[in-house]
């Protein structure tokens, strides 16, 4: 956070230090940004005076986006992806999706006098030349926000809700909502022990990584076919969140790997 001068006016007491457990944490430049959004409508980021202040700090650092890009920015509304399994279907919203900064404070940099951070979903472009995904102008990056939810035929044969979840944690959101899917449709888990279960996550290549609880019978095979055996951390398994309908009531998870909690109200 001292890195930025933006940064530090928002998040340091006295832009030197972070604030101590049970010390009180202000934001109005924030307030303000919500009051300006709410007043004026979203055209005040795209456009507007907020994004003429995004555009000029940006510009600042060397940095290249303009106010002009941000007055062509426009939201789409799109078919979900679906796909059925054992009486339910689940739906995902397709690539790029949208979403919010990327691995702790985003790009580190702060707009100063608006009390917020600047994402760096940037850093989902290669830099490698010829590819769908390559750095460019007018272009979206691949994004890993990848939300999740479930219908299924009710007892009066209409499709019905049944669970929203989601596994975040970059490219492990789409392997970790299977996995869950499975420890539910398939081993019939109940939620949280569906969410609790020990994950894997394929990196690249022959490349697989295994948390600690999968043991030698399994991670033996796989050597033996071929496959580059890891150790999944405690955060590169994603953490899981999720409700679920039941016939009467809800039922909630939450992945003791990440923070969060399944409460009732």
């Amino acid at each position: 956070m001292k890195q930025d001068e933006g940064a530090r006016a928002i998040y340091l007491i006295d832009s030197e230090r972070t604030p101590e457990p049970g010390e009180r944490f202000a934001n109005p430049d924030y307030a303000a940004t919500l009051r300006l959004i709410a007043e004026e409508g979203p055209d005040v980021l795209y456009g507007g005076e907020l994004g003429a202040r995004v555009a000029e700090r940006v510009q600042e650092l060397g940095g290249f986006v303009t106010l002009e890009d941000l007055a062509c920015h426009e939201s789409r509304w799109v078919e979900p992806l679906s796909a059925s399994f054992r009486g339910h279907r689940v739906w995902q919203i397709p690539p790029p999706g949208q979403g919010s900064v990327f691995s702790s404070f985003g790009s580190g940099v702060a707009v100063p006098g608006t009390g917020f951070h600047l994402q760096n979903r940037g850093s989902g472009f290669t830099m490698e030349p010829g590819l769908p995904n390559t750095v460019g102008p007018e272009k979206e990056p691949f994004h890993t926000i990848i939300p999740g939810f479930v219908t299924r035929v009710g007892e009066d044969g209409v499709e019905e809700p049944w669970m929203s979840f989601g596994v975040m944690g970059g490219a492990v959101q789409p392997q970790g909502h299977v996995q869950l899917l499975l420890n539910l449709l398939l081993f019939d888990m109940d939620l949280q022990d569906a969410i609790d279960a020990p994950r894997f996550r394929h990196t690249s290549g022959m490349s697989v990584g295994l948390e600690a609880p999968i043991g030698h019978e399994t991670r033996e095979p796989l050597r033996a076919r071929g496959h580059d055996i890891g150790l999944l951390g405690r955060f590169g398994a994603g953490g899981a969140q999720a409700v679920l309908r039941m016939k009467r009531g809800w039922a909630a998870g939450s992945d003791p790997r990440k923070d969060g909690q399944a409460a009732g109200h």
